[in-house]
């Protein structure tokens, strides 16, 4: 899922299942945690943009997150690497 987003794909929702929030943001079906957020503010911290927002609409599910660490994507429950897909 990460090297689609990180792609350059025209549509990166087309291989997933995915919702309409009631905000209008799209969430992906079945990720651990989904919100919808407005923009408050943003600032420059060297090569990153930091976001300050409001959360509008949060969805939780019992699933355990993704993390990242060296390059590497780890299952957040097991912290054990997820296989490329």
């Amino acid at each position: 899922m990460v090297n689609v987003f990180s792609s350059k794909s025209d549509d990166k929702f087309a291989e997933f299942g995915w919702h309409g929030g009631p905000h209008g943001s799209p969430l992906i079906d079945g990720s651990a945690a989904m919100l919808e957020a407005e923009i408050r503010e943003r600032f420059q911290a060297k090569t990153h943009t930091v976001f300050i927002c409001r959360v509008r609409h949060a969805e939780v599910n019992d699933v355990a997150p993704m993390a990242y660490k060296a390059g590497k994507i780890l299952d957040g429950g097991g912290l054990t690497e997820i296989p490329e897909s």
